[in-house]
C-alpha cells in the first residue's frame, strides 16, 4: 500500500479525505442528491440520476459496511448498464453534472468542513497506485476467463445468433478477405451462472484495453419470447452485466480491412457505445475498424494506438439529452487534444426525416446506414 498523493497534512483538504468523509456520511449525501430507492443487502438500488432510467436495478450505491479506505465499498457507485462508477465524491459530480471544484465544495457544505476552519481530525488516506484500480479481483478475474473459455465460438444457429438476426444483424455477412468470417468477441455459454444456483444463456465478449490487455466480460443475459430471443431484462434490470472495473476496456467488435489486432490499429476507427449499435455499423463498414465502448462515458478513458489518426464516434440520437450530449463532447475533445480528427456519425433519417435512435435501430428497420458512417466533424 502506498501513501496517496494528495493528502496534505495540513488544512488542505484533499479529494481523497473528502470520499472518505461522504462515504461515513453516506445518509447525508442520498438526502442531498435526493437520491431512493430500495435496500438490498449493503446496497441501494434507485434509478440512475444522470439518465433517462425507466427501471431500478442496474445503479446501485454501496450504503453499509466499511469505507474503500478501510477495505471495503462503502459510498461506492456502479451502473452495471454504462459500467460507469466511482466513489462518493464522483458521485455528485455525476448527479449533478457539475466539475470537480464544485462537486468538492458541495462535498464541504454536507460535511461541513468549509475551507479549512473547524475542521475534524482528517483521514490520512492510503489507496492502491492508480494503475492498480484496473485490475480486476483475482477471484472474480478466474471465472471471467472460465466462462469466456467455455462458450461456444461458433454462434450461427444458436440464442446469440437468433437474438441479432431479431436484431437486423445477420452475422453471416461478415467477411474478412472475401472469406465469411464471424466476429471473434461475440460468443455464446448457454449457462451462466446468475447466482442461488441458477444459470441462464448469454452472449459473452470479452473486454479489453487497447494494448490487448484482457479485463473481464460483457454478459448479456437472453431468453426465449415466443419465437423470438430477447434481452432476459428480469435479470440485472436490463438484460447485462459488466464483469471487471476497468475504465478505458473495449469490445473489439470489428478488425476492418487489414484483419490486425486492435494493438496493432491504424489509421481509422469507429467507436459506438452498444455491442448492437457497434455491429450494425460493423456489417454495413466491413473495411473499417469498429469497437464498442459500452458506454458512452467510458469513451474519454479509452487509451488508442499512437498510431489511429481518425476516430468516427457513432452518436446514439437522443436529440439533446444533456448527459449523453456532454460525454460526446468531452470524447471528441480528448482525441481531437490528442492530434486526431475527430468525426461524428449520427444514424440516418426515417422516411418521415425523424432520425432513427441508434444505427441498430436503422438496420432493424432494413434501412441501410450510409457507408463509411461520417456526416459532420465533431
Amino acid at each position: 500500500m502506498a501513501e496517496f498523493k494528495g493528502y496534505r497534512a495540513g488544512r488542505r483538504i484533499s479529494a481523497a479525505q473528502l470520499a472518505a468523509g461522504l462515504a461515513d456520511h453516506i445518509d447525508d449525501l442520498l438526502r442531498y442528491l435526493n437520491l431512493r430507492g430500495e435496500i438490498v443487502g449493503d446496497n441501494l438500488y434507485c434509478k440512475n440520476p444522470a439518465r433517462l432510467d425507466r427501471h431500478v436495478g442496474s445503479f446501485n450505491i454501496r450504503v453499509k459496511g466499511p469505507s474503500p479506505f478501510e477495505g471495503g465499498k462503502r459510498g461506492v457507485w456502479h451502473d452495471f448498464a454504462t459500467d460507469e462508477g466511482g466513489d462518493a465524491l464522483d458521485l455528485i459530480g455525476y448527479a449533478t453534472g457539475c466539475d470537480f471544484r464544485c462537486s468538492c465544495d458541495i462535498a464541504k457544505q454536507i460535511l461541513g468542513w468549509g475551507d479549512g476552519e473547524n475542521l475534524p481530525p482528517l483521514p490520512q488516506i492510503k489507496t492502491r497506485p492508480k494503475e492498480e484500480h484496473a485490475n480486476i479481483e483475482p477471484e472474480e478475474n478466474r471465472w471471467a476467463r472460465a466462462v469466456f473459455l467455455s462458450s461456444v465460438k461458433d454462434v450461427l444457429d444458436t440464442p446469440v445468433d437468433l437474438y441479432l438476426r431479431g436484431r437486423g444483424i445477420d452475422l453471416r455477412r461478415f467477411r474478412l478477405k472475401d472469406k465469411p468470417y464471424l466476429p471473434g468477441s461475440i460468443r455464446f455459454n448457454p449457462a451462466v451462472a446468475v447466482g442461488d444456483g441458477r444459470t441462464a444463456p448469454a452472449m459473452v465478449c470479452p473486454r479489453i484495453t487497447c494494448k490487448g490487455t484482457y479485463t473481464g466480460l460483457h454478459l448479456t443475459f437472453l431468453k426465449q419470447d415466443g419465437d423470438r430471443w430477447v434481452k432476459n431484462k428480469e435479470l440485472y434490470g436490463n438484460g447485462k452485466k459488466m464483469v471487471g472495473r476497468a475504465p478505458g476496456s473495449v469490445i473489439g467488435i470489428w478488425k476492418g480491412a487489414t484483419g490486425d489486432s486492435l494493438p496493432n490499429a491504424a489509421g481509422e476507427i469507429l467507436i459506438a457505445e452498444g455491442i448492437e449499435t457497434a455491429l450494425s455499423v460493423a456489417v454495413e463498414n466491413q473495411d473499417k475498424r469498429v469497437i464498442a465502448s459500452t458506454s458512452v462515458g467510458n469513451m474519454t478513458n479509452i487509451v488508442l494506438p499512437d498510431a489511429v489518426k481518425r476516430v468516427v464516434l457513432c452518436v446514439d440520437y437522443d436529440g439533446e439529452r444533456a448527459p449523453s450530449a456532454r460525454a460526446y463532447n468531452a470524447a471528441a475533445k480528448l482525441f481531437r487534444d490528442q492530434g486526431r480528427e475527430v468525426l461524428a456519425a449520427l444514424p440516418p433519417l426515417k422516411d418521415d426525416g425523424e432520425r432513427f435512435d441508434d444505427f441498430n435501430d436503422a438496420l432493424a428497420d432494413s434501412i441501410q446506414t450510409a457507408k463509411g458512417g461520417c456526416d459532420a466533424p465533431f
